[in-house]
């Protein structure tokens, strides 16, 4: 099983407010882009007699998904105000699976083994930002220049990865256990290699000629994946299985995690006008909690 799904989500928006004198306006943008995926890639052999010297059960993912949120708010009077929002909201299982088969060589020659790879391999790119800029220019006259401007990306849910032998459930007691004979190379292996970005950036500016210029803004970032009772799985396991090596025969199971997060928020706020009061103010946070 291999997947290669591209899935792009972009939502923009722009706001412009253009007055002169004492005309009071303000400029406000939002802008969301909101992307859920549950992409399963599964790879199964379950409940059957094979008769193979080299038996393969692999999944591969490979998908990306984009998810951008961007906006631009604009005023020549009082005010410009706006706000981003952009998330992947995840439900992905990459999986391969052995499930209550019997194997054995096909080769009648006796220096031959039966071979079994299970091997699960999650390559997933996960990314999501959001950006926003917001720009007040009080003209001549106006009481206020004020901006109010923030931006939010967030990876919340869970991208396992497995590779597991396990009994058949045949709906007996017990369910159907694996019967493995002649084993030459039992490989299982799970390997994520994911990647997983969040980024949000904002820029605020207050200026013109307004006795009060106020200028604020703020990022936030959170990764969240997984929680305290729905944990996200790196696992190959060996379970319920009768297994019979050939000479120097060997049996292996590795989970390896070399998935990279990343969680990045910046922002500036500038309030550099020609009035009596000059404000800015500006905050960034950036999270992430995984539970394994």
């Amino acid at each position: 099983a291999n997947s290669k799904t591209l899935q792009v989500g972009v939502s923009a928006g722009v706001s412009v407010q253009a007055s002169g004198g004492t005309v009071k306006g303000v400029a406000a943008a939002g802008s969301v882009s909101i992307q859920r995926a549950s992409n399963d890639t599964i790879a199964a052999v379950e409940n059957i007699d094979i008769k193979a010297d080299s038996t393969s059960v692999t999944a591969e993912n490979k998908s990306t998904q984009i998810t951008v949120a961007g906006l631009a708010s604009v005023s020549t009077a009082n005010a410009a105000a706006g706000m981003t929002w952009a998330q992947n909201n995840l439900n992905n299982t990459t999986g391969a699976y052995v499930n209550g088969i019997t194997l054995d060589k096909f080769s009648a020659d006796a220096a031959k083994a039966a071979s079994l790879k299970v091997d699960s391999q999650n390559i997933s790119k996960t990314l999501a930002v959001g950006a926003s800029v917001g720009t007040s220019i009080g003209l001549k006259g106006v009481s206020s220049s004020d901006t109010a401007n923030g931006a939010y990306a967030a990876n919340k849910g869970i991208n396992s990865t497995e590779a597991v032998i396990d009994k058949y459930d045949d709906k007996t007691t017990t369910g159907k256990r694996n019967t493995i004979s002649n084993a030459g190379n039992i490989s299982v292996t799970a390997d994520d290699t994911s990647s997983l970005k969040g980024i949000a950036g904002n820029i605020s500016v207050s200026a013109g000629k307004a006795k009060v210029g106020v200028s604020v803004g703020g990022s936030v970032v959170n990764n969240d994946i997984g929680t305290a009772d729905k944990k996200q799985k790196i696992r190959a396991e060996i379970n319920e299985a009768d297994i019979t090596t050939a000479a120097k025969g060997t049996v292996t199971a590795n989970a390896t995690n070399n998935a990279s997060i990343l969680a990045v928020g910046a922002g500036g706020a500038v309030a550099g006008g020609t009035g009596q009061v000059e404000i800015s103010a500006q905050g960034s946070v950036a999270t992430s909690a995984i539970y394994y």
